[in-house]
């Protein structure tokens, strides 16, 4: 079969008047588009990472009931209890063993936020003292993340002043607690990591300097759109009960770097989609905006329809009833909306025709040395 060139491929002509609307006032277009990526990213700066627990289960659900009937007989924190583990290792004596271990224990017992502190059990080897604390609120609650920082942060260093003892703290609520610190340390380093490699790849691919650094920029912008309307909803409450979860669920702490992994893979296919096109008409002769317009009349419904079938996918999830698994499906469901709409459909042609023939500029030096 003869390959189509580009002027056997039709256009639609309702992408082709989109195209020109949103090219006619470039400036505008991206105004507009920016302003609500960030009305979207704005709740991201109050993103939360942790587990949500067994009390934003379904209500008639056995973890939910068992949690509920838990809460109610012993308290929110009895379901995320602290376990400190003491190393009795370097320990000189016996009676200062113990008043160490005593002076610990009256240490977090008193610690605003405790409920409750079991006397240390110490080892058959002696080689061990272990603690069961207990805190007045939920694994989840805020307040439960500012008492482990507490404990290990002023509690134990002054309880344990002078002492050759060492103490941990420990259990499924710490162990979620500092697996949420480690992504959060993480995730910029992994996000700029693989934006970069992707300038490069795009650089190489287009031999453009802007096109790529643009490209970088719209999709930070529709990470930060994406993770900001998971944080209204599940953390604000925003919506919450069309979902049927409870507001004030902190975002599973894996769930940013699959967001951003998935969202950006995806969005960077409608963006080569877009791009190539655009490009091949300005090759071909088109003037940037011509260029630009073609593109879109040829490409915009592809990308559009696209993205709806990958975010109907996503949005199936929506229904499962484990939180996590909405969590799943509307964020990345509604990154790929607000991608497909907003930044290839809107910003991107409008910033494409603003910058016209400097869009498909490469330094010399840079061509050289870019395979």
């Amino acid at each position: 079969l003869r390959p189509k060139k580009l002027a056997d491929v039709s256009e639609s002509p309702r992408f082709k008047k989109w195209g020109e609307l949103v090219t006619r006032k470039p400036w505008l277009s991206i105004t507009a588009g920016v302003l609500v990526m960030l009305v979207f990213a704005l709740p991201a700066a109050d993103m939360r990472l942790g587990q949500p627990d067994d009390g934003n289960q379904p209500k008639n659900s056995t973890e939910r009931i068992a949690y509920d009937l838990t809460s109610k007989g012993f308290g929110a924190g009895f379901n995320g209890p602290f376990l400190i583990a003491v190393s009795l290792e370097q320990a000189t004596s016996k009676s200062e063993t113990k008043k160490d271990l005593t002076r610990l224990y009256y240490g977090l017992k008193k610690t605003p936020g405790v409920a409750d502190v079991a006397p240390p059990s110490i080892s058959p080897d002696k080689k061990l003292a272990t603690y069961t604390l207990i805190p007045k609120t939920s694994p989840q609650d805020q307040q439960t993340s500012d008492l482990l920082n507490t404990i290990r942060k002023d509690v134990i260093p002054k309880s344990l002043e002078g002492s050759p003892l060492t103490a941990y703290v420990g259990g499924v609520t710490a162990g979620f607690d500092d697996f949420s610190d480690k992504v959060s340390e993480k995730l910029p380093l992994f996000i700029l990591l693989v934006i970069g490699m992707a300038v490069v790849l795009l650089m190489a691919s287009f031999r453009s300097l802007w096109i790529p650094l643009v490209s970088a920029l719209f999709n930070l912008l529709s990470v930060a759109a994406a993770y900001g309307v998971v944080v209204a909803v599940f953390q604000k409450g925003i919506g919450a009960e069309l979902l049927g979860i409870d507001p004030g669920v902190p975002i599973v702490s894996f769930i940013p770097v699959i967001m951003f992994a998935i969202l950006f893979g995806l969005s960077m296919d409608y963006n080569v989609f877009l791009l190539s096109r655009v490009h091949e008409s300005y090759n071909e002769g088109d003037a940037p905006r011509d260029s630009v317009i073609n593109g879109v009349s040829r490409i915009g419904k592809i990308v559009l329809f696209a993205g709806l079938i990958m975010a109907s996918v996503f949005m199936a999830f929506v229904l499962d009833p484990n939180v996590t698994s909405k969590m799943i499906g509307l964020g990345l469901g509604m990154a790929i909306l607000i991608d497909v709409i907003f930044i290839r459909l809107i910003i991107a042609p409008a910033v494409v025709t603003l910058l016209g023939d400097k869009a498909w500029w490469l330094p010399k030096w840079l061509d050289k040395i870019l395979p």
